[in-house]
Protein backbone atom coordinates (compact mmCIF):
# COMPACT_ATOMS: atom_id res chain seq x y z
CA UNK A 1 0.00 0.00 0.00
CA UNK A 2 1.05 3.60 -0.53
CA UNK A 3 0.06 7.04 0.73
CA UNK A 4 0.27 10.28 -1.22
CA UNK A 5 2.03 12.10 1.65
CA UNK A 6 5.04 9.78 1.32
CA UNK A 7 5.82 9.46 5.02
CA UNK A 8 4.77 5.78 5.09
CA UNK A 9 7.25 4.96 2.32
CA UNK A 10 10.04 6.88 4.07
CA UNK A 11 9.58 5.62 7.63
CA UNK A 12 8.00 2.20 7.15
CA UNK A 13 5.31 3.08 9.70
CA UNK A 14 1.79 3.85 8.44
CA UNK A 15 0.91 7.55 8.59
CA UNK A 16 -2.35 8.90 9.98
CA UNK A 17 -3.98 8.80 6.53
CA UNK A 18 -3.07 5.12 6.06
CA UNK A 19 -4.23 4.22 9.58
CA UNK A 20 -7.61 5.80 8.86
CA UNK A 21 -7.91 3.77 5.63
CA UNK A 22 -6.91 0.58 7.45
CA UNK A 23 -9.52 1.33 10.12
CA UNK A 24 -12.25 1.62 7.47
CA UNK A 25 -11.04 -1.63 5.85
CA UNK A 26 -11.07 -3.25 9.36
CA UNK A 27 -7.45 -4.37 9.09
CA UNK A 28 -4.78 -4.33 11.80
CA UNK A 29 -2.24 -1.55 11.46
CA UNK A 30 0.52 -3.71 12.97
CA UNK A 31 0.37 -5.95 9.87
CA UNK A 32 1.44 -3.00 7.70
CA UNK A 33 4.43 -1.86 9.78
CA UNK A 34 7.85 -2.65 8.26
CA UNK A 35 9.47 -5.82 9.66
CA UNK A 36 12.49 -3.92 11.02
CA UNK A 37 10.25 -2.32 13.68
CA UNK A 38 8.78 -5.60 14.98
CA UNK A 39 9.81 -7.24 18.25
CA UNK A 40 10.61 -10.58 16.62
CA UNK A 41 13.18 -8.94 14.31
CA UNK A 42 14.75 -7.08 17.26
CA UNK A 43 15.09 -10.30 19.29
CA UNK A 44 16.55 -12.19 16.31
CA UNK A 45 19.09 -9.42 15.68
CA UNK A 46 20.35 -9.25 19.27
CA UNK A 47 19.99 -12.95 20.15
CA UNK A 48 23.71 -13.72 20.02
CA UNK A 49 25.92 -12.81 22.95
CA UNK A 50 28.50 -10.05 22.59
CA UNK A 51 31.62 -10.98 24.53
CA UNK A 52 33.85 -8.22 25.86
CA UNK A 53 37.31 -7.87 24.34
CA UNK A 54 40.58 -7.07 26.06
CA UNK A 55 41.62 -3.45 25.86
CA UNK A 56 45.32 -2.97 26.08
CA UNK A 57 46.78 0.18 27.53
CA UNK A 58 48.67 2.19 24.98
CA UNK A 59 52.06 3.75 25.29
CA UNK A 60 51.80 7.49 25.08
CA UNK A 61 49.77 10.32 26.46
CA UNK A 62 46.16 9.61 27.43
CA UNK A 63 43.47 11.39 25.45
CA UNK A 64 42.27 14.64 26.98
CA UNK A 65 39.18 16.72 26.15
CA UNK A 66 39.77 19.74 23.93
CA UNK A 67 40.69 22.99 25.73
CA UNK A 68 37.84 25.27 26.74
CA UNK A 69 37.70 28.46 24.69
CA UNK A 70 35.76 31.29 26.30
CA UNK A 71 33.58 32.99 23.71
CA UNK A 72 33.14 36.74 23.49
CA UNK A 73 30.06 38.36 25.00
CA UNK A 74 27.80 37.58 27.88
CA UNK A 75 27.30 33.83 28.49
CA UNK A 76 23.85 32.43 27.86
CA UNK A 77 21.88 31.42 30.95
CA UNK A 78 19.76 28.83 29.16
CA UNK A 79 20.45 26.57 26.23
CA UNK A 80 18.64 26.98 22.94
CA UNK A 81 15.62 24.71 22.96
CA UNK A 82 14.48 22.72 19.95
CA UNK A 83 11.28 23.79 18.23
CA UNK A 84 9.66 20.44 19.16
CA UNK A 85 10.71 20.66 22.82
CA UNK A 86 8.04 21.35 25.42
CA UNK A 87 8.46 24.64 27.28
CA UNK A 88 7.65 24.48 30.99
CA UNK A 89 5.50 27.29 32.30
CA UNK A 90 6.22 28.04 35.93
CA UNK A 91 5.40 30.61 38.55
CA UNK A 92 8.07 32.98 37.30
CA UNK A 93 6.50 33.48 33.90
CA UNK A 94 3.88 36.23 34.16
CA UNK A 95 2.53 38.73 31.73
CA UNK A 96 4.13 42.12 32.23
CA UNK A 97 0.83 43.92 31.87
CA UNK A 98 -0.47 42.17 35.02
CA UNK A 99 2.64 42.76 37.12
CA UNK A 100 2.74 46.06 39.03
CA UNK A 101 6.22 47.43 39.61
CA UNK A 102 6.92 49.63 42.63
CA UNK A 103 9.87 51.97 42.86
CA UNK A 104 11.66 51.00 46.07
CA UNK A 105 12.62 54.43 47.38
CA UNK A 106 9.20 56.10 47.45
CA UNK A 107 7.11 52.88 47.26
CA UNK A 108 4.87 54.28 44.50
CA UNK A 109 3.92 52.65 41.20
CA UNK A 110 4.31 53.61 37.55
CA UNK A 111 7.80 55.09 37.67
CA UNK A 112 11.43 54.31 38.39
CA UNK A 113 14.43 56.26 39.70
CA UNK A 114 14.67 58.41 36.56
CA UNK A 115 11.01 59.51 36.66
CA UNK A 116 10.41 59.66 40.43
CA UNK A 117 8.72 63.01 41.18
CA UNK A 118 10.35 63.38 44.61
CA UNK A 119 13.80 62.61 43.25
CA UNK A 120 13.28 65.09 40.39
CA UNK A 121 12.45 67.84 42.91
CA UNK A 122 15.51 66.98 45.01
CA UNK A 123 17.74 67.02 41.94
CA UNK A 124 16.35 70.41 40.89
CA UNK A 125 17.01 71.84 44.38
CA UNK A 126 20.52 70.42 44.40
CA UNK A 127 21.18 71.91 40.98
CA UNK A 128 20.07 75.36 42.18
CA UNK A 129 22.13 75.00 45.35
CA UNK A 130 19.17 74.90 47.73
CA UNK A 131 19.03 72.53 50.65
CA UNK A 132 16.00 70.42 51.34
CA UNK A 133 13.52 71.83 53.84
CA UNK A 134 13.82 71.03 57.52
CA UNK A 135 10.20 69.81 57.63
CA UNK A 136 11.13 66.80 55.49
CA UNK A 137 13.42 65.41 58.16
CA UNK A 138 12.68 64.15 61.64
CA UNK A 139 15.24 65.17 64.22
CA UNK A 140 17.64 62.33 64.98
CA UNK A 141 16.44 60.13 62.09
CA UNK A 142 18.64 59.27 59.14
CA UNK A 143 15.83 58.87 56.55
CA UNK A 144 13.30 61.49 55.41
CA UNK A 145 9.65 61.15 56.40
CA UNK A 146 7.74 59.62 53.49
CA UNK A 147 4.10 60.45 52.69
CA UNK A 148 1.52 62.26 54.76
CA UNK A 149 2.38 60.89 58.19
CA UNK A 150 0.29 62.11 61.11
CA UNK A 151 2.31 64.23 63.54
CA UNK A 152 2.94 62.69 66.93
CA UNK A 153 1.02 64.51 69.68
Amino acid sequence: MRCSCGSWQLSGIPCSHAILCLYHLKKSRSDYVNDCYKKSTFLATYSHVLNPIDWYTTIGMPLQPPPYIKLAGRPKKLRKKDKNEIVKKGKTERLKKWVIFHYGWCRKTCHNIRRCPTKVQERAKAKRGETSSVADYVEGAADPVVGDADPVQ
